[in-house]
């Protein structure tokens, strides 16, 4: 029975993660020369450490439709990351579990 259980979940989280994966693919991808100057602003910007991310990958894809947004979205998830009361190993640990939930 416990086997059959585990069996079941495991099921459920790759079900989980496949259907994630096909809405990652809800905005396509921009290339750099479709964007407009508060894009590539707001794109650079993020490239810079310590996030060192890509406007084409999930969740900027979405988030650089709009640099306004865009700007308060990062400066939340900065805030969550970094500036939290939490402790940095809690932290941590929240932000992966919800990157991989994802």
């Amino acid at each position: 029975m416990k086997v059959l259980s585990i069996a079941i979940c495991v099921a459920a989280m790759l079900l989980v993660r496949a259907s994630s994966a096909e809405q990652s693919m809800r905005f396509a991808p921009l290339s750099a020369d479709q964007l407009t100057p508060e894009q590539k602003k707001w794109a650079d910007s993020i490239t810079a450490p310590p996030r060192n991310g890509k406007f084409v990958n999930p969740p900027y894809r979405a988030y650089i439709r709009s640099p306004e947004l865009a700007a308060h979205l990062t400066a939340v998830s900065d805030y969550v990351r970094w500036h939290s009361s939490l402790p940095p190993r809690i932290s941590s640990a929240s932000s992966a579990t919800t990157t991989w939930s994802q």
